[in-house]
């Protein structure tokens, strides 16, 4: 047995912290490739990364994606992310062609975003998003960049045709 903390205390944090890490982990890649191969990147990230993540989510989450609107499936995804207690707020809204997700009170947000700093990437709740929309809408999204605040992000999850 390691440190005094209780099994319960123990293991609460090591899945933080195992989420923290996953966190910045795909942070890193999203960096990493666009350094490589510039704005193809996505490319990739709609094209091979989303469609991967559909196939979980019918699985996984079936009820998300079956919504009869896009909005309602996005709406759900926010709430499963407040019920397991990732996030403390969520904000979906239409605008434009699209939806602005809001996230606020991220359990990572404070490990990872004060440490890295992410200004050329995607929130990886919003990439899931974005596969829920995809799949919802019938549509294809668009790539967007988020935009971090200390403690959340917020991410223009656009549809295209």
């Amino acid at each position: 047995m390691v440190g005094t903390l209780s099994d319960i205390d123990r293991s609460v944090l090591g899945q933080m912290d195992v989420g923290a890490l996953f966190h910045s982990v795909l942070f890193a890649h999203q960096k990493a490739l666009k350094g490589i191969l510039g704005e193809r990147i996505t490319t990739i990230i709609t094209g091979a990364t989303l469609p991967t993540i559909e196939k979980v989510l019918g699985k996984a989450s079936s009820r998300i994606v079956r919504a009869e609107r896009t909005e309602d499936a996005l709406k759900r995804f926010a709430d499963l992310l407040l019920v397991s207690e990732l996030i403390s707020g969520a904000n979906i809204r239409k605008e434009g062609s699209g939806y602005l997700m809001e996230i606020d009170g991220c359990a990572f947000a404070e490990h990872v975003h004060h440490m890295l700093n992410p200004k050329d990437v995607t929130c990886p709740w919003a990439i899931i998003a974005m596969s829920i929309a995809q799949k919802a809408s019938g549509q294809g999204v668009k790539m967007s960049l988020s935009e971090f605040t200390p403690k959340g992000s917020k991410t223009l999850i656009e549809l295209v045709s």
